[in-house]
């Protein structure tokens, strides 16, 4: 079964210079926030601004990106000392619902 929150294979949390650059590279903002357990805007928020994650949102950043909390503290105290605008979201495929006209 397909795990839509699994991080991508390839990622490497040390690859990136910002916690923002990392939760964009997880995929829809939509489903990290979920996952963490916040809306989609407070998640903008909190890429904006690191400092304003809690602890129990850290982790679960980290439990996504499957590194850990201390990697996390640092992409987030290093975007801190360095602020830097957010990478715009992602626009992808629309998500078509129940019930919905066909097209043709």
């Amino acid at each position: 079964m397909l795990d839509l929150f699994a991080a991508p294979a390839m990622l490497k949390p040390s690859s990136y210079n910002t916690l923002a650059e990392l939760i964009h590279a997880l995929g829809m903002r939509s489903d990290t926030a979920k996952h963490i357990g916040i809306s989609h805007n407070t998640l903008n928020v909190r890429m904006s601004k690191p400092g304003t994650f809690t602890l129990d949102e850290l982790v679960k950043v980290a439990e996504l990106a499957k590194s850990d909390l201390l990697t996390m503290t640092k992409l987030a105290q290093k975007q801190m000392d360095n602020p830097v605008e957010p990478p715009a979201p992602a626009l992808g495929r629309p998500r078509f619902k129940k019930n919905q006209p066909d097209a043709s």
